[in-house]
């Protein structure tokens, strides 16, 4: 207890903040994932090129994200997809029954990091749009 006119001091009003946040209730995780996955196949009958069956990768994720269940976004070496945990796993393991099954792929590896957080909902859009509002602010390099 603190009478009116005394000033907290710099230690107490640290444990005042840890006892907050100590008691805040604790987010539960929805469920949600963002993964970069990149799936290679080998052993198919396109020789060196793959763009086929990356083709094909790409038509099911996309049709995962018309029927609401990812967003998917292309990139350069993969796929950056976020939805929730069971519909995301459920996207990788169709493609890789597509490629072995429809289209004959000897062997697949596929790479995946994926993230998961409680703190705040973010998109894909959201983590580049707060690199590309640091680099036009000139943050430093």
């Amino acid at each position: 207890f603190r009478s009116r006119g005394s000033k907290a001091t710099p230690g107490a009003m640290l444990r005042r903040a840890a006892c907050r946040l100590a008691s805040a209730p604790v987010k539960r995780w929805d469920g949600r994932i963002m993964i970069d996955v990149c799936v290679v196949p080998m052993g198919g009958s396109g020789g060196p090129s793959v763009r086929k069956e990356v083709t094909e990768v790409e038509r099911v994720l996309r049709r995962w994200e018309k029927e609401g269940k990812l967003v998917c976004r292309l990139h350069g070496f993969g796929t950056n997809v976020t939805g929730h945990w069971d519909d995301v796993m459920g996207a990788v393991k169709e493609v890789h029954e597509v490629l072995h099954d429809r289209m004959g792929v000897v062997r697949i590896t596929s790479s995946m990091r994926m993230g998961t957080r409680i703190d705040k909902a973010q998109s894909i859009d959201d983590k580049v749009a707060a690199v590309e509002e640091g680099l036009a602010k000139g943050e430093p390099e």
